[in-house]
């Protein structure tokens, strides 16, 4: 399984790079394929590549503030959290993640 994970808050330094990483570590270490976009402040410091969207099986936006780019998730399946539940229950949010991706394919 694919999925392409997009965190955002306001400030765009500790909630989002945090929640992009406690996202990450929990999908990794159930063998999940993950990349990830940081939203916020003034830049994105690393923009997802089209490819790894249109690979994704599920698109995880872990935000309190409007994703920039947004359309490019169009007829993906997409699965919107707050940053802070992120931050707190990350194993819960890739749970939600993965039954998401997995409804329709069996």
């Amino acid at each position: 399984m694919k999925m392409v994970i997009v965190t955002g808050c306001v400030v765009g330094i500790a909630h989002s790079g945090m929640a992009a990483a406690a996202l990450s570590k929990h999908a990794e270490a159930l063998g999940i394929e993950v990349r990830t976009e940081e939203q916020g402040g003034y830049q994105v410091p690393r923009r997802l590549k089209m490819q790894d969207i249109a690979e994704a099986d599920v698109v995880i936006i872990a935000a309190n503030i409007a994703i920039s780019g947004r359309d490019r998730f169009q007829g993906k399946k997409i699965l919107e959290v707050d940053v802070h539940k992120a931050l707190l229950s990350p194993k819960e949010v890739i749970a939600e993640a993965v039954k998401l991706a997995e409804e329709g394919s069996e």
